[in-house]
Parts: structure tokens; sequence; C-alpha cells
């Protein structure tokens, strides 16, 4: 066999060994407290705030690159499940507003001419969607911990845990995943853009490896 050829060859091999070494399920979820006051567990943020989240009534202070809303509808991110072997993920979306917001929200219906029952059913109507993604790259790299979580004492050598960086689309969207597996406190990126300005949306969450 031709000396670079078997080169190649080991490379590939190498590189399947490390990526069935590290072949594991993750099952995540991103949620949302559902109360006013609560956190809403996600933010979009730009270098131009005050185009990109501004409207004709209110101008968003350029100083402030990043938009957090307060909970008022909720848009949780659940079942997510990750399987790096196969290169698939999944998660459900399920939508609908707060029960703080729902005696606003029921008004405004009231006043737009539903009835009574109508509003009622309009302020309660929950929603869910299946999404399903195709993991386009996966990379393992290492996260340092200098200090033990239980007695708090400085650790040396480091504990080296694994994090995990994942980036998959379903065809239209392209999502940054963020997994440490010292904490499981994910991060959950989706950058876009139009013609003069970009954003990203990044929601966090929690992940665990399926056991």
């Amino acid at each position: 066999m031709n000396i670079k050829l078997f080169r190649l060859v080991l490379s590939f091999v190498a590189c399947m060994l490390a990526s069935y070494a590290h072949a594991e399920i993750f099952e995540c979820a991103f949620l949302q407290e559902r109360y006013a006051t609560g956190k809403p567990n996600k933010a979009s943020c730009s270098m131009l705030p005050e185009k990109v989240y501004s409207t004709s009534r209110y101008t968003h202070k350029k100083t402030e690159h990043c938009n957090v809303e307060s909970v008022y509808s909720y848009e949780d991110i659940e079942d997510v499940v990750i399987d790096t072997k196969q290169g698939v993920v999944s998660w459900k979306t399920h939508y609908g507003i707060t029960e703080d917001a729902k005696p606003r929200q029921k008004k405004y219906y009231l006043k737009q001419g539903d009835s009574e029952e109508e509003a009622n059913k309009k302020v309660n109507l929950e929603k869910e969607e299946k999404e399903y993604f195709q993991i386009k790259s996966h990379l393992v790299s290492e996260q340092r911990i200098w200090i033990d979580d239980v007695t708090g004492k400085v650790l040396s050598p480091p504990k080296i845990v694994p994090e995990h960086n994942l980036m998959f689309t379903d065809g239209r969207s392209m999502f940054y995943l963020y997994i440490p597996e010292s904490s499981g406190h994910a991060i959950l990126l989706e950058p876009t853009g139009m013609a003069d300005a970009s954003w990203v949306g990044m929601r966090f969450g929690k992940c665990r490896i399926k056991q």
C-alpha cells in the first residue's frame, strides 16, 4: 500500500475511534420560569442594538448590546435528545402564555370582539412542535477545574473535565450548543442577521449524559 494512503487510512481510523470514544447521548431542557418576575432564560445580543431592537415607538440604547424581555408568553424547549453517535438532535417546543399574563391577554381579546368562551380558549391554548436536526460538528475540549466544589480547596493538579461543542442544523437555521460536563449548565446559540446587522439568540438550560 502507498505510504501516503496508509497514513491517510490510519488518520481516518483514528478520527473515527476518537469520535466513537466520545459518542454519548445527552438529555437537555431549556425552560423559562412561567411568571412575570421569573427568569426568561433567553436573550438576544447584537453589535447594533439600537438598530436591531428599536421600534417606531422605542429606541434601544446603543450601549446595551443585549435585549432581555420579561416572561409574558413562554417558549420552552423540552425533551431534548442529542445522540452524538447517530448524529441527530431532536426536541419539542412548547408554547403558551403565563398565568400572570392571561387576564391581560383575555381583556385584549374581549376588546377585539371575542366572546367570553373564545377569549378563554385563546388564552389557555398551548401548542407543541417537534423538531429534528443533523449534527454537523462535535468537538470535545477540556475544562480545568481548580477549586473542589465540595471542600472549596484548590486542586493541584486541576481536575480535567470534558466539555462538548456541537453545531447542528435543520436545513434553515444553524445552532451551536455548549455543554460542560462539570456543571451541565448548557448554552444554546442561534446566530442570524440581515443585510446591515446580525445578532445571536441565546438560551440557557441544563444537560446531562443519559445513563
